[in-house]
């Protein structure tokens, strides 16, 4: 995928944003419409197929789900928060992925991952 980033020249990205005014979902349809089309055959060149249905944003959301509902009900965290909140929460993850190991054991599996 680099190396298509590298090939892409500034001509085709002026390609991707329309030059005329839309409303923004029309714009944002275009530009993802558009990446996802370079994108294509970069997948298809490793893959024999695609399923495209898993190509959507549930896991982001429920990730900036898990950081709002951490500390409170604070819906728009600052920076320093957000920060925080997800250290908070790969940690615990941390702590659940490693369940009742011992520390010397979460650190030999660290340093060999």
């Amino acid at each position: 995928m680099a190396d298509t980033m590298n090939k892409t020249t500034d001509g085709e990205l002026e390609k991707l944003v329309p030059a005329e005014p839309h409303k923004p979902s029309i714009t944002g349809w275009q530009v993802t419409l558009s990446a996802f089309l370079h994108l294509v055959p970069e997948l298809f060149e490793k893959m024999k197929f695609v399923l495209l249905s898993r190509f959507n944003q549930n896991a982001l959301e429920n990730y900036f789900s898990q950081v709002r509902r951490k500390e409170g009900s604070n819906d728009h965290p600052s920076p320093v928060d957000f920060l925080q909140r997800t250290r908070m929460l790969l940690a615990e993850g941390m702590f659940v992925m490693y369940g009742s190991a011992t520390v010397s054991q979460m650190l030999t599996s660290f340093l060999n991952f």
